[in-house]
């Protein structure tokens, strides 16, 4: 009975709460390179989002300033065969709807994509027909794919 009364009550022997801290740190180490390797894949998308940016605004700022050469000429007076020939010579194109005096021009944004205007002379003012952003990549069909036709 002696015996009995002096046992000790079960304790966690120290090799079980090491495998449990190794695991932690295992498990902590493991979310940890997880959120680094994420936090460096949305640093480069937010790049290449910032740089896509960026060269839309280079090639709006092209095109901006080419309409507001061609406007200046206009309004100083110059005749539409004056500003054709200035607007062909900075690499638009010039041709005429109707009476109206029509001018195109584009500016590269990056391998697949252009900004292009359109621009109309008449009456002493100029009008903005267009601003588009133009696909200028080609697209092509995957036919690799195999789709299950139902027999």
């Amino acid at each position: 009975m002696e015996n009995e009364s002096r046992r000790k009550p079960p304790r966690m022997s120290v090799g079980v709460v090491s495998l449990v801290v190794v695991f932690a740190v295992l498990c902590l180490t493991v979310f940890a390179v997880l959120s680094y390797a994420t936090s460096l894949s949305e640093l480069r998308l937010a790049e290449k989002g910032a740089q896509a940016v960026e060269d839309y605004y280079e090639a709006d700022l092209d095109c901006s300033e080419k309409a507001a050469e061609w406007k200046t000429l206009y309004e100083e007076g110059a005749t539409e065969e004056e500003l054709a020939a200035a607007a062909e010579g900075g690499g638009a194109l010039a041709y005429y709807r109707g009476e109206t005096l029509c001018l195109e021009y584009s500016s590269p944004v990056d391998q697949a994509q252009e900004l292009k205007i359109t621009l109309a002379f008449r009456e002493g003012r100029m009008e903005v027909l267009a601003w588009v952003l133009v696909s200028t990549g080609s697209w092509e069909a995957e036919d690799s794919m195999v789709v299950w036709d139902g027999e």
